[in-house]
């Protein structure tokens, strides 16, 4: 998969989300290494803060059945 948009790294952050199979650990890694891929290819930084702890654990966890919440969490922060 080429890394050529945000859907694509998305959907690849969605990818390293479902691989991990513990609901704690490795989040701040993910989320450091989905924010080097946005700004080396598109510089676009995705803001962390503005996302509710929530929206983003029920996304998260979602996301191995629908991962249309994820990518709204994430593109609308």
């Amino acid at each position: 998969m080429s890394d050529s948009s945000f859907g694509e790294m998305a959907g690849k952050y969605i990818t390293m989300n479902i691989a991990q199979p513990f609901m704690e650990g490795n989040g701040s890694a993910r989320r450091i290494w989905l924010d080097m891929l946005l700004v080396d290819t598109i510089g676009k930084c995705v803001d962390w803060s503005a996302i509710e702890k929530y929206d983003s654990l029920f996304a998260f966890r979602e996301s191995p059945v629908d991962s249309a919440h994820t990518y709204d969490v994430i593109n609308d922060a």
